[in-house]
């Protein structure tokens, strides 16, 4: 089950380390969930961020993601070919 996140943590977290924690904290545990679901923003007026602090959270939230990922064994087992020839 994901747990869900909304429009406003995205913009907490482009101005407060602590919120881009709880952020990173969601985001893994979605991932190890595989699903993520995106909330709209309730307040009024609505929670907005420019478009260069959001992509400057992305590439952050990329990159801390991908260094907390870890690598999947080799799922191939490779068995010794039992074929006779002739």
């Amino acid at each position: 089950m994901s747990v869900p996140v909304s429009i406003c943590t995205f913009v907490k977290a482009c101005n407060s380390e602590e919120s881009y924690a709880y952020l990173l904290k969601v985001m893994t545990a979605n991932l190890k969930h595989g699903a993520f679901t995106l909330g709209g923003c309730r307040h009024d007026p609505p929670c907005t961020v420019d478009e260069a602090a959001i992509a400057k959270l992305d590439a952050r939230l990329a990159a801390d993601l991908a260094a907390l990922r870890k690598p999947k064994p080799d799922r191939i087992r490779h068995f010794p070919d039992n074929r006779h020839d002739g």
